[in-house]
């Protein structure tokens, strides 16, 4: 058995001293990568931002400017609109102040040119009374319901533009539209009847016309109806009531008796009596025929 062994032995001591004396090879390399080669990017670990409390969004890296820009921009938008909310506030705040400020004015204003108004008032029945007394004298001169103008002198009364000023003034700060109404009526009566008793006298002066006894009554009615707007608006005046009295026939039948008598049941046959008694007729003939009914229901309707 020994002997089989050692020629084993000489086959393995060769081989490895020939393996010693042969030339080295390089070592062997693995083949190389084709250039086609795809390879898998990197995996980047994903990074999370905590926006709000409402919700969690995760973003990659190279989102955040993008999402920041988002954000800031929406942020600026939510500020105006605030900004634009809280603007809205304090002009709706000054606006009420505003209008507080001015109805408070407003208020004063009319309580003062109420308070001034029994004044202006006062000062048209004056005039209303000199109007009667200058009408005195023509009346006198009537022959046969014609006035005889030899001798008929109508000497007016200087006009007053205090009244008329004083009722603008009462107009423009009263805040109620029936009682602006009410004094621009009243404006209106006065000039109308200033001026037709001028445009008597001019008749009186001129030897072409003839002026009868009726026409001179109708210049009462319309001195009697100046009177009677005034007197509608006394009660209110003197804060006795916030509504003014009616204007109507019976309004003026009282003022043409307080225009001549003190006691309208004590007429006499006088010019003052006659006068009277012919203003009441003519009345009660234009209440017949409706002649002033659209006047008297206008100026109620505003009231």
């Amino acid at each position: 058995m020994t002997d089989n062994i050692w020629p084993g032995l000489g086959l393995m001591c060769a081989i490895a001293v020939g393996s010693q004396l042969l030339p080295r090879s390089a070592p062997i390399s693995p083949p190389p990568v084709p250039a086609t080669d795809v390879r898998m990017p990197p995996v980047r670990a994903p990074i999370s931002y905590d926006f709000s409390r409402e919700c969690r969004k995760t973003v990659m890296p190279a989102d955040v400017g993008q999402v920041c820009a988002q954000r800031h921009g929406n942020g600026i938008a939510l500020a105006a609109l605030l900004a634009t909310a809280i603007a809205g506030i304090l002009l709706f705040v000054q606006i009420t102040q505003t209008e507080r400020h001015e109805a408070e004015r407003l208020r004063k204003t009319h309580l003062a040119s109420r308070a001034a108004l029994p004044v202006l008032l006062a000062e048209i029945y004056d005039f209303t009374d000199d109007l009667r007394e200058s009408l005195r004298s023509v009346f006198g001169s009537t022959v046969s319901n014609v006035v005889d103008k030899s001798v008929a002198t109508l000497k007016l009364p200087r006009g007053r533009p205090s009244i008329v000023d004083g009722l603008q003034k009462a107009i423009e700060s009263s805040t109620r539209r029936d009682i602006q109404d009410r004094l621009a009526d009243i404006i209106s009566t006065y000039q109308l009847c200033y001026s037709r008793l001028r445009g008597l006298k001019a008749s009186l002066s001129s030897p072409n016309t003839v002026v009868l006894h009726s026409d001179l009554i109708k210049h009462v009615i319309e001195i009697a109806s100046l009177r009677a707007l005034a007197g509608t608006m006394y009660r209110y005046v003197r804060r006795e009531t916030e509504r003014m009295e009616p204007y109507d026939f019976q309004a003026l039948q009282l003022e043409l008796g307080s225009l001549y008598f003190t006691d309208p049941t004590g007429l006499g046959d006088d010019i003052d009596g006659r006068n009277y008694k012919a203003a009441t007729a003519e009345i009660s003939r234009r209440q017949v025929a409706g002649m002033d009914a659209y006047i008297f229901k206008r100026a109620n309707e505003r009231a």
